[in-house]
């Protein structure tokens, strides 16, 4: 209230502000008393579809905020169509939800709104510390986090088991995960050996880390980044699969999602009900239908540009299977082209070196340079845990952390694993552990998590050109 009064006299517009804790809601009852029923209608039938409900910015991880001018209409039908094509995440009974995302976020907004729509019970949170206190306590049905949220669930585990016969039974349970749920994409199944020990581990180790979600977990979502496909296995392969989804502040919320009966690893499963999604000439994933926004806030060139007859170009890069599942291959303007041609897609390399136990952030680097590097950031408090799995000590802090020599080694390995799944050319050649952090707070990092692109390579930029890209000698 008192940031809103302070600007008070820059908002001619503005009349009333209530607070629910003084009694605001009683306030509004009362205002609502003196109007009459024909002028309720009156007001009401004033009221369209089309009309504008809010002004969600971007987060301007591939430039400026931008204002998306999104409609009731918009709200109304995504709710209805995810209703329809989930009705597990909210249209069954006793269906339950915590929220961590901060509602700056559209998706968060969405989902208040998917709550109202169905069977939700909704929990709101902003301490990511207590998230595992929180599971248990309020027991939510559905999970929604950004994949590091899971990296970091799957790590814990790890170091948990440490590195004795628990953490060997451990990394076996794990690798029997990735197999089973490798096997079952395929529509097959381990043979009989394997699926004894799947049931084993189900018992012994599965159970125990399904038990970190709460008591009623039933599947989770993840989005706003690339998931690494090993991880995404590992949890389908212990009873609790990571369905991603896809969308934007410009969509509303979700444009597509995995469904728990007919999850496709290492894609986005297929559009919600009344969405139509396509693939332009140069590759960009296009989506139509009455969840694009009416468009920006005074800014009609980008509009434009963006929506042509009703089709919104996300800017990301995709593919669509015969059968209509759809995959992100990349963003373009992320696309780093090196000095020799190469086109690479960061995002993949990113999400894998995240994988590490002592890895808090990735940013994959090369645009115009003869190869590509990496700019890694570590977690203390979970590389600390790590070295002390390992049977080493802890580090004071960052800078110490990032002198560690076992801490590069696992950051090596990180890597080296990463490059197995790409050309020589695409492959990680250099990187750089950094002794500091990517924030919100430093302008590294937006609400959601996402790297700022521009603001780290700028901030870095003598190390990248006179360390990483070390100049030709005259």
């Amino acid at each position: 209230r008192d940031k809103i009064e302070s600007v008070r006299s820059e908002v001619p517009t503005l009349r009333n502000v209530f607070v629910i804790e003084a009694g605001g809601l009683n306030a509004i009852k009362t205002y609502g008393e003196s109007v009459t029923d024909a002028e309720f209608r009156e007001y009401k039938n004033a009221s369209h579809g089309d009309d504008r409900a809010t002004i969600v910015y971007t987060s301007g991880s591939t430039g400026t905020p931008k204002g998306v001018e999104l409609t009731h209409r918009n709200f109304a039908f995504l709710v209805r169509s995810a209703l329809q094509y989930m009705p597990r995440a909210g249209a069954w009974p006793n269906r339950r939800l915590l929220l961590f995302l901060p509602l700056s976020h559209v998706f968060a907004r969405f989902m208040e709104f998917f709550s109202f729509g169905g069977t939700i019970s909704l929990a709101l949170s902003s301490n990511m510390k207590t998230m595992v206190k929180d599971f248990e306590t309020f027991g939510p049905t559905l999970l929604l986090a950004v994949p590091r949220v899971y990296e970091k669930v799957y790590n814990a585990a790890s170091q948990r088991a440490g590195s004795g016969f628990a953490g060997k039974m451990f990394m076996r349970a794990a690798e029997n995960a990735r197999e089973w749920s490798k096997a079952e994409q395929k529509g097959e199944k381990l043979p009989l050996p394997g699926r004894i020990a799947h049931a084993f581990y189900g018992q012994v180790v599965y159970k125990k880390i399904r038990t970190i979600f709460g008591p009623n977990a039933d599947f989770a979502i993840t989005g706003g980044a690339p998931m690494d496909s090993e991880l995404s296995h590992f949890f389908n392969g212990i009873g609790m699969p990571v369905l991603e989804g896809y969308g934007m502040t410009e969509t509303c919320g979700p444009v597509c999602v995995s469904l728990p009966e007919d999850n496709r690893i290492g894609t986005i499963g297929m559009p919600m009900c009344g969405i139509t999604a396509g693939i332009a000439e140069d590759g960009e994933l296009v989506v139509k239908g009455p969840l694009v926004c009416k468009g920006y806030h005074n800014n009609p060139e980008v509009t434009t540009q963006q929506i042509t007859d009703g089709w919104l170009h996300t800017g990301d890069l995709g593919d669509i299977s015969e059968d209509g599942f759809i995959s992100i291959t990349g963003r373009k303007k992320d696309l780093i082209i090196t000095a020799g041609g190469k086109n690479v897609s960061p995002g993949l390399l990113e999400a894998s070196v995240m994988t590490s136990p002592v890895v808090n952030q990735c940013l994959v680097i090369g645009d115009k340079k003869p190869f590509v590097a990496a700019l890694v950031t570590l977690d203390l408090v979970d590389a600390n845990n790590w070295l002390e799995s390992q049977g080493a000590k802890p580090e004071p802090d960052l800078d110490a952390l990032a002198k560690n020599a076992i801490v590069h080694a696992e950051v090596e390995r990180a890597v080296n694993a990463a490059n197995e799944g790409v050309s020589r050319a695409e492959s990680i050649r250099k990187f750089e552990i950094l002794p500091d952090e990517f924030t919100e707070a430093n302008g590294m990092l937006t609400p959601s998590l996402k790297t700022r692109r521009a603001q780290i390579v700028k901030h870095y930029q003598e190390l990248i050109d006179n360390v990483i890209y070390v100049p030709l000698k005259k």
